[in-house]
Order: structure tokens, then C-alpha cells, then sequence
């Protein structure tokens, strides 16, 4: 049975709900959830349909600590500390599990995951690596600063959105300790948060996932009104909207490929659109460039879009 993780905090409480509804949704075989947040009680608020879902077999909330915990550039940015939180795992989690697939909460579900997952853990059980994951940057001389400020001697640098974990060479290797110490070494010079401090630390050493379990979506005006092609589409299991723009903002939600999450977030809540506005003014003068530039006429249902990007630009803090 595979162990699926999630590390958050209220800011994405709808968001992972909306993942781990996917990916129950999805699964041929029945699976294991482990949360690690640190309001347990907000989430429980709004987790019953997942609690309740016929291929869930269990789920556990485990309260993060912070003990005074400094954690890097995350003040001013669309990230909160909990994006660290998965540093921390021998804290919290189970040592009877010998594997865990780690998964953002901005990523849906679209395909069966069972038969791949399982393969690829197979094959990360063979090799002498702790991690499975997806490259992102090669050493090049676009990427040489990014390389140089991490001090990496490798030419790799991984998207950290899917992990696949050996998790008994894990806390082997004490690396919840090792991490933490690296953190703090890097101190202000991480841009990227947890996945900087990761890459510096494996720098290079783990096995590459499949792409297919790690679909990096960007919502892009570029591609705003550009569906996947469906030959990708067919291929893509876990789609993952990295990023600035999600498709829970007015400019994400633009994009005709923010469908894959709204779908989600109307089958639990029979709304059309998930709509946050952080930044309001931002916000109206997005929704107003999408009428100008004709991006309205992509939208699904352009109503229900703008009905509830209005409600999310007046109405303060809607989750």
C-alpha cells in the first residue's frame, strides 16, 4: 500500500483537500495519507469527504512544532514556513513505513498513479539514493548563478514537488538533523526555500522520476490560451502548478489549463471557481487585462469567473 505525504498549512487547507481528493479519485488500490500541519484543527473543518472516501484507507494529522524555528525568505512571498515542514519528517512520521511519496498541495491528480508510483519506488529500492525526483535545471550558463550560489558540484538541480523517499535511509542517515544544519548554512542566500536546501544537500545524488509523475504546468500569459496537447494530456498523471501563478488566482485562473483544478474543487464544494486575491488591487487589474486582451471569451463559464473573482477582490480573506 503506498504512503502519500502532504506538508501545509491554512493557506492551502482547499488546496490539498482538493489534491488528495484527485488522487483518491484516481487510485486503483487503496492508499495511506499522512499530513503534517501545523493547525490540524482548520483542516479538519473542511476533510470529510477525503476521510470518508472509499480508497482511504488512513489518514493522520500530525501537529508541526516549531521550537523557534528560523526559517528562510519566506516573509513577503507566496510561500509560508510550511513548505520546510517535509525537512522535518523523522519527527513525525511512522518508522514502520519504509517508503513515502511526498506531493505539493498544488498538484492534481489526472491519471492512475498505483502502477507507476509502485514501479518507480521498485526501482529506487535497487539503487544506493534516498530520493526519487524530477530534474529541473542542468548546468548551463543560464543556470551557472543558481549553481554557484549553492556551491553544487553536480550539473542537476530537482524539482522537489514529488519526492519518492526511502524513508528507512532516511532517518538512517539522520537527515531531518543534516537538513536543518544545512538550512541554517545557506541562511538568506536560499531563494527557492526547502528545495534549495535539498539540492545542496543530495547536489546531484538521486534516481530521476519519470516525468509523468511530475507534469510541471506554468500558467503563463504565453500559454494562457493554449490547451496541453493531447498527447501529453494521455501521458500525465500528476499535474503540478509550479509557479507564481496558481490557478486559484484571477490571472492563473485565466488559463485554460487551470481547468484540471477547478474541476476538482467543483465536484467537493459545486462551485465553479476556487478564487484567492491576496493582493486586491493586483487582482482588479488583472480581471480587467482579461476582459482587454479577450482571455474572458476562454473561460469555461465566464460568469460564475467573474462572479467569484469579484467576491474574492471584496470579500477580505476568502479560503
Amino acid at each position: 500500500m503506498i504512503n502519500y505525504l502532504y506538508c501545509f498549512d491554512y493557506n492551502y487547507n482547499i488546496q490539498a483537500l482538493c489534491s488528495m481528493y484527485s488522487l483518491l479519485e484516481q487510485s486503483s488500490e487503496k492508499l495511506n495519507i499522512d499530513i503534517i500541519h501545523n493547525d490540524p484543527s482548520t483542516f479538519k473543518k473542511i476533510y470529510s469527504i477525503v476521510l470518508k472516501h472509499p480508497f482511504l484507507n488512513e489518514l493522520k494529522i500530525h501537529e508541526f512544532k516549531n521550537s523557534g524555528i528560523d526559517f528562510p525568505n519566506v516573509t513577503g512571498t507566496h510561500i509560508s514556513e510550511a513548505t520546510y515542514y517535509r525537512l522535518f519528517i523523522e519527527n513525525y512520521l511512522s518508522s514502520k513505513n519504509k517508503y513515502y511519496v511526498y506531493m505539493d498541495a498544488d498538484i492534481i491528480c489526472h491519471k492512475d498513479p498505483t502502477q507507476s508510483v509502485n514501479a518507480s519506488l521498485f526501482d529506487l529500492e535497487s539503487t544506493k539514493y534516498t530520493i526519487s525526483v524530477k530534474t529541473e535545471h542542468r548546468k548551463t550558463k543560464d543556470s551557472e548563478e543558481m549553481f554557484k550560489r549553492l556551491s553544487l558540484a553536480g550539473s542537476t538541480y530537482f524539482n522537489a514537488g514529488v519526492m519518492l523517499i526511502n524513508y528507512k535511509k532516511w532517518k538512517k542517515d539522520n537527515l531531518t538533523s543534516k537538513l536543518t544544519t544545512k538550512m541554517n548554512i545557506l541562511g538568506d542566500t536560499i531563494v527557492f526555500w526547502d528545495q534549495d536546501v535539498l539540492n545542496s544537500y543530495f547536489d546531484g545524488e538521486y534516481l530521476e522520476l519519470n516525468n509523468n509523475l511530475n507534469y510541471n504546468l506554468h500558467l503563463t500569459e504565453e500559454n494562457s490560451k493554449k490547451k496541453i496537447v493531447k498527447q501529453a494530456l494521455n501521458e500525465m498523471i500528476l499535474i503540478h502548478y509550479s509557479g507564481s501563478f496558481k490557478p486559484w488566482t484571477v490571472r492563473g485562473a485565466y488559463n485554460v489549463n487551470s481547468i484540471y483544478y477547478h474541476r476538482i474543487f467543483f465536484q467537493i464544494f459545486k462551485k465553479r471557481y476556487h478564487i484567492i486575491s491576496k493582493w486586491r488591487i493586483g487582482s482588479l487589474i488583472q480581471l480587467i487585462k482579461g476582459f482587454l486582451n479577450l482571455n474572458i471569451f476562454f473561460i469555461s463559464k465566464p460568469f460564475s469567473f467573474i462572479k467569484y473573482s469579484l467576491m474574492s477582490i471584496l470579500i477580505k480573506d476568502e479560503q
